[in-house]
């Protein structure tokens, strides 16, 4: 039987600085916007940049002083997995909406950002916390989102 893999790895800004959000006396839940980049060459030679926003959403138990270090404009590295949810609004209008559930976090501090893009994933230089489970198995509060 063939093995699925859900599996996203990001790098890029933070939107906006983070809301963070008490679950348990443990655990904090935390949200933010992070900007991802492309550049190509259109058909006439033209450089054009395309800037991507993603829903980025994790929690912690362990390294709750790690969140503190994500601000607007904060470079990170992020591991995760897509979730896609429907959800009805006060309104009563059915709405769609994709985020990335963290698995791991980094903040690589000590690279030049000119060469961030050329680092691999969560380089040995960054700073990073695993944020409440792992690639293999469910985080453990993955239902206290719905």
């Amino acid at each position: 039987m063939e093995r699925t893999v859900n599996r996203v790895e990001l790098r890029g800004n933070v939107g906006a600085d983070p809301k963070i959000t008490p679950i348990n006396p443990n655990t904090n839940l935390i949200r933010f916007s992070l900007a991802t980049h492309e550049s190509y060459r259109t058909k006439d030679g033209t450089l054009k940049e395309e800037t991507t926003w993603h829903n980025i959403v994790a929690w912690d138990s362990k390294n709750r002083g790690e969140f503190a270090k994500i601000r607007k404009g904060t470079f990170v590295e992020v591991v995760g997995k897509l979730r896609y949810f429907k959800y009805v609004t006060k309104m009563g209008e059915e709405r769609y909406s994709t985020e990335i559930i963290a698995l791991k976090l980094a903040i690589p501090e000590m690279l030049p950002r000119e060469s961030r893009g050329a680092q691999s994933s969560l380089p040995s230089t960054a700073q990073s916390c695993i944020l409440g489970g792992s690639e293999e198995g469910e985080l453990e509060s993955e239902q206290d989102l719905a």
